[in-house]
C-alpha cells in the first residue's frame, strides 16, 4: 500500500473510532433518534418481551388471530433484546444496539486484516457500514448485517458447521436477507457446496434451536410472513429514486451495490442470475430497500477480496463518500436536536405525566410513549383496553419525521426544526417531541 493511502487510512480510522464515541453517547445516554415507524414495531415488541415475556406488539398487529403476536417477520432482534435488558430501562435498548454496530467494525476490521485489505478500505467498508446500521437502527437487518460479517470470518477460519449456525440463525433474524445471502454465496462461492454437509448440520441445529425458544408455532410465523408480504406489496409510498439514491440517511448506496454487482460477476458470472431476485425483493417495492442493504454490505466485502488494491480502494472511498455523508447529516440532526431541545425523552415523560394528572384522556399516542411512559401500556397487547374517549381527551403524535403539526388549524403546532441562525438545516428534530392535539369540547 502507498504511503498516502496508508496515511489517509489512519486518519479515517481515527475520525471512525471518534464516531462511535459520539455515537455512544447520542445514542445511550440522548436516546436519540427516537424510534419512529418501522424501528417502534421491533423495539416496541422488545419492550413487550422484556416487561411481560410476550412477543408482540400493537404498533404493528399483522397476526391472523388478532392478539398483534409477533408472527409477521424473523425473531431473533427483538427477542434478543428483550433478553438483554433484565431491567427493561430505555438506555439498554440503545446500548445494545451500539454494541451491535461496535461489534460489527471490529469484525470488519478482523476480517480485513485476514483478508491483508489495505487501511483505507478497511475504514471505507466499516464507516459505510456504520452509516448503515445507525439508519437502519432497530430494525433486525443491523443485527443481520453483523451475522453476516461473521459468517464472513467463519468462512475464511474454514468453520463450515459454524457458516452453518450463523446461516440458519441469520434465517431466524431475516429472511429474506438470509435467501439472498445463500443465493450470492451460491454463485460467488460454488466451491462450499463440497461442505454441505457439515454447514447442513450447524443450519438445522441453528434454526432448531431458535424455534424451540421462539413462544409461537412455525405454522403461524409462515402465514403471518406471507400476510406482511402481502401487506407491503400494496405500499405506494416513494420510489426507487428516493428509497435508494436520494435518502439523505444512506445517499446513493445502491450505486455501491451496482459497483460491488459488476466487480463480483467479472469473477464470478452466476451472479448475473440473482438480479431477478435482487429485484423482486427491492426495486419492485421500493420500501423494502432494507432487504438490500445487508446484500451490499456481503458484496462489498466480497467484491474487494476479489478485486485488485486500486479497484478494492476505489470502492472503499466511495463507501467513505456515502458513510460519511450519511453519518454526518444523522449526528449533525442528533446534536442539534440535544443542543435545542435538551433531554427530550425526560421532557416527554414529564409532559404526559402533567396531562394525565390534570385527567386528560389519551385518545391516540405515538408507539414510542411504551418507553417514556410505561404506565401506560401503550402498545402491550395484554393491558387492558381503554375506556370510549370523550370530552377533554387528547391525541398525541411524533414529532420526528413530521415537520407539520397534524392538529387542526386552529391549534398552531410548535416550532420543531433544526436551525442555525436565520438558516433552516432539518424540518423536524430527531427527539421524543409530541405534538398535542386537543379534541373539540
Amino acid at each position: 500500500m502507498s504511503p498516502i493511502n496508508y496515511q489517509a487510512g489512519r486518519v479515517v480510522f481515527g475520525l471512525l473510532i471518534a464516531v462511535l464515541i459520539l455515537r455512544l453517547v447520542i445514542e445511550a445516554v440522548w436516546l436519540l433518534p427516537s424510534p419512529v415507524a418501522d424501528s417502534t414495531f421491533f423495539l416496541t415488541a422488545s419492550v413487550n418481551y422484556c416487561r411481560s415475556g410476550f412477543l408482540g406488539t400493537t404498533a404493528y398487529p399483522i397476526d391472523p388471530t388478532g392478539h398483534s403476536r409477533m408472527v409477521w417477520h424473523g425473531f431473533v432482534s427483538p427477542m434478543l433484546s428483550g433478553v438483554l435488558n433484565p431491567g427493561c430501562r430505555p438506555a439498554v435498548y440503545y446500548l445494545i444496539l451500539w454494541i451491535v454496530k461496535a461489534s460489527t467494525a471490529g469484525a470488519i476490521f478482523l476480517l480485513s486484516r485476514r483478508r491483508n485489505y489495505s487501511l483505507l478500505t478497511i475504514a471505507g467498508l466499516a464507516t459505510f457500514t456504520l452509516a448503515a446500521q445507525s439508519f437502519i437502527a432497530f430494525r433486525p437487518e443491523c443485527l443481520a448485517i453483523l451475522l453476516i460479517v461473521l459468517a464472513e470470518l467463519a468462512f475464511e477460519a474454514r468453520q463450515p458447521v459454524l457458516l452453518g449456525a450463523i446461516m440458519g440463525s441469520l434465517l431466524c433474524t431475516q429472511p429474506t436477507v438470509a435467501g439472498l445471502h445463500g443465493l450470492v454465496l451460491l454463485a460467488a462461492r460454488p466451491a462450499l457446496l463440497r461442505n454441505w454437509m457439515q454447514i447442513g448440520v450447524g443450519y438445522v441445529a441453528a434454526v432448531a434451536a431458535l424455534l424451540a425458544i421462539y413462544p409461537f408455532p412455525l405454522r403461524d410465523l409462515i402465514e403471518g410472513i406471507l400476510l406482511q408480504a402481502r401487506h407491503l406489496v400494496s405500499r405506494s409510498d416513494g420510489g426507487v429514486v428516493s428509497y435508494y439514491l436520494l435518502s439523505p440517511q444512506l445517499p446513493g448506496w445502491s450505486l455501491l451495490l451496482i459497483a460491488a454487482v459488476v466487480v463480483v460477476a467479472r469473477r464470478a458470472p452466476l451472479l448475473l442470475l440473482t438480479l431477478p431476485v435482487f429485484w423482486f425483493f427491492g426495486p419492485r417495492v421500493p420500501p423494502t430497500f432494507y432487504n438490500l442493504i445487508p446484500g451490499c454490505v456481503l458484496l462489498l466485502l466480497i467484491a474487494c477480496g476479489l478485486a485488485s488494491e486500486f479497484i478494492a480502494n476505489a470502492l472503499a472511498a466511495a463507501c467513505l463518500i456515502v458513510g460519511g455523508i450519511g453519518l454526518t447529516f444523522m449526528s449533525t440532526r442528533d446534536a442539534l436536536t440535544i443542543a435545542r431541545y435538551g433531554d427530550t425523552f425526560e421532557s416527554t415523560r414529564s409532559e404526559v405525566r402533567q396531562w394525565q394528572a390534570h385527567g386528560a384522556n389519551i385518545d391516540i399516542a405515538p408507539a414510542f410513549l411504551s418507553l417514556t411512559n410505561p404506565e401506560l401500556h401503550i402498545t402491550d397487547p395484554n393491558a387492558a383496553k381503554h375506556a370510549p374517549m370523550g370530552r377533554g381527551s387528547i391525541d398525541l403524535y411524533a414529532v420526528n419525521g413530521r415537520p407539520v403539526s397534524p392538529c387542526a388549524t386552529s391549534q398552531p403546532g410548535q416550532r420543531v426544526s433544526l436551525t442555525i441562525g436565520d438558516r433552516t438545516l432539518f424540518n423536524s428534530n430527531s427527539g421524543w417531541m409530541v405534538y398535542v392535539c386537543r379534541s373539540p369540547t
